[in-house]
């Protein structure tokens, strides 16, 4: 091989003959954050707020719950009752149902789930969780002139609730008006988790019938 093939076959990085260096080359970032004083090679670090830095500098709650897991007692007898019985009746409730099922584990997820391909496990589970919802329903306190705690919002997590059939999740939404009075879409706020990969063709119209408006 000629010297001239041998200078048009060496790559641009391949510099064999320098002497290995630990330096570190030079960057100049274009930061948009970065004041500018000056020529534009005189970049600034944006100003930071000490007591704003000193305030959040703490672990916080993980994504899946608020309280977490850890904040979680025993309570006394007739607690639970008295703290529902006792609230502002005419106040709006906020609900959350927890469907721990998935057909698959999704890696960036960090909340319990019981990854099963059997519907019959769903089955059982909604059966448990309308008598916890029926349970819970008759400890809540009412407002005067009407027979049904007010709700404005709704939430269906996991898992993926969409694990329920179609079928199940009709069933659980015609349970859930029986007990609470929802106020209408274009007031309140009905979301549920789904996973695309797992869904029937009629599914989303299913969920949209239903009264959902947002889904994650």
């Amino acid at each position: 091989m000629t010297e001239h093939s041998e200078s048009n076959t060496q790559q641009p990085y391949n510099r064999a003959g320098e002497q290995p260096t630990t330096t570190r080359p030079v960057m100049q970032s274009e930061s948009p954050y970065a004041s500018t004083r000056g020529s534009m090679m005189s970049k600034q670090l944006p100003a930071f707020d000490e007591a704003i830095i000193n305030k959040y500098n703490r672990s916080g709650p993980r994504y899946t719950s608020y309280p977490t897991a850890l904040e979680f007692s025993p309570i006394s007898d007739g607690l639970e009752a008295k703290i529902l019985q006792n609230r502002e009746a005419r106040a709006p409730l906020s609900l959350y149902f927890h469907i721990p099922f998935c057909r698959h584990l999704c890696y960036y997820c960090a909340c319990n789930k019981i990854i099963t391909k059997k519907n019959s496990d769903s089955g059982d589970y909604l059966q448990y969780l309308i008598a916890e919802i029926k349970h819970k329903r008759r400890l809540l306190s009412v407002p005067e002139g009407s027979s049904k705690p007010l709700v404005k919002q709704l939430h269906l997590g996991g898992g993926t609730p969409t694990f329920l059939r179609d079928e199940e999740m009709v069933q659980l939404w015609e349970f859930l008006q029986t007990q609470f009075e929802f106020l209408p879409e274009d007031k309140g706020d009905y979301s549920i988790e789904i996973d695309p990969r797992e869904l029937s063709g009629e599914t989303l119209k299913v969920l949209r019938n239903l009264g959902f408006n947002r889904v994650s």
